[in-house]
């Protein structure tokens, strides 16, 4: 399992978002050439959020992200794909 967790001392709103692919899952010891998921915890990372990645070979994978929204905040954003 791969995470980053920051905490903030402040009481804040938080927004989870949890994604899964049932596919042939991977190893996240094993090193690898792409820069996705260092993309995403890094972004995480400048909003003082949390990541957490699960997978296993032959098992699928899943993202947890969460992400602390400030009360000025607006209005959610719904992106379709």
């Amino acid at each position: 399992m791969l995470g980053l967790l920051i905490t903030d001392p402040k009481p804040i709103r938080l927004s989870n978002v949890s994604w899964h692919r049932e596919s042939y899952g991977f190893d996240p010891n094993e090193p690898t050439s792409g820069f996705g998921l260092i993309g995403i915890c890094e972004r995480v990372e400048l909003v003082r959020g949390s990541f957490q990645l699960e997978s296993e070979p032959e098992a699928g994978t899943t993202l947890h992200v969460v992400l602390p929204i400030s009360e000025e905040a607006a209005d959610p954003v719904v992106f379709a794909s």
